[in-house]
């Protein structure tokens, strides 16, 4: 009975105190050790996931998400190509605008300036207001012709002023002497202002009545500088009947052989004249030159 007994108790082992321990809880004697699972349904999502990316040829991330998700991958590359494109397309439409503009620039200013190449090359010259002024006439020498250029000694011999072929004369006997360029309030001596005009020079007589702006004109463009060189200004006043100038003459221009009446004073009318009977010192006859002087450039 004892024997019997004693291998009861030994088949009976004495259970543990305290409640029963469930499966997956914190044991009491330390901490709770999560199983690890071989196989089934914990397994299966990321063995698909992998399943997945081997077959299309995606990665995964250690956390097992697509890479695409991570770092952008093929979708985020497309994107930038696609954006890069757009800019590029942009850049070129801006370039073909701004060669447009350029382009309409150019062709504004070319056609402007061909506008005022043709105006200047086939625009007429301003005409001088010479209304004023008759025509320039051209004088027979003196007769004789011979004594043309005859230089007289003094006013004895000198022929009267009726007998030469225009008033003022424009050519005939003359003083030695020529007369020197300049402005006269006073007539000066005539036979020395002829023979200026063998000289090319040009002789602008005045009415003593005439006065006013027009007269300042002349006698300030013509009083000093170059314009005054071989110019002569004074007023017409001397004995006897060609003493004077023609009835309604207030101004003559006289250069040799050549004469031009105006019934008033005219400064554009001098320079006209002057331009192309006057040859100043040491100069040659141009082609705008139209007097016929035989001593031209010669000082006076």
């Amino acid at each position: 009975m004892r024997s019997h007994e004693g291998n009861s108790n030994v088949a009976k082992k004495k259970r543990p105190s305290g409640p029963p321990t469930r499966p997956g809880a914190r044991p009491s004697g330390g901490p709770a050790t999560r199983p690890t699972p071989t196989g089934g349904a914990g397994t299966r999502s990321t063995d698909g996931a992998a399943a997945t990316a081997a077959a299309t040829g995606e990665g995964t991330t250690v956390a097992g998400l697509p890479a695409e998700a991570a770092d952008g991958g093929p979708n985020r590359a497309a994107r930038k190509e696609a954006a890069r494109r757009e800019r590029e397309a942009l850049q070129r439409k801006m370039g073909r605008r701004r060669t447009t503009r350029i382009v309409a620039i150019i062709t504004a200013v070319a056609v402007v300036a061909a506008g005022i190449t043709f105006y200047v090359v086939t625009r007429k010259p301003a005409r001088v207001d010479t209304s004023t002024c008759g025509p320039v006439k051209v004088i027979p020498p003196f007769s004789p012709v011979g004594r043309d250029h005859e230089h007289i000694t003094s006013e004895a011999t000198a022929p009267p002023l009726t007998a030469y072929r225009s008033i003022p004369p424009a050519s005939g006997p003359h003083n030695a002497t020529p007369l020197n360029a300049g402005i006269y309030s006073s007539p000066p001596d005539f036979y020395m202002a002829l023979h200026s005009l063998e000289h090319a020079a040009v002789e602008i007589w005045l009415d003593p009545s005439a006065s006013g702006s027009e007269r300042q004109a002349i006698e300030s463009f013509y009083g000093s500088g170059s314009e005054a060189d071989h110019v002569i200004v004074a007023p017409y006043q001397y004995p006897g009947p060609a003493g004077h100038l023609p009835a309604g003459v207030q101004m003559a221009l006289v250069a040799w052989h050549h004469i031009q009446y105006c019934d008033h004073l005219s400064l554009a009318a001098v320079k006209e004249f002057v331009a192309s009977y006057r040859v100043t010192t040491g100069s040659t006859a141009t082609a705008a030159y139209k007097g016929d002087a035989s001593e031209i450039g010669v000082a006076i």
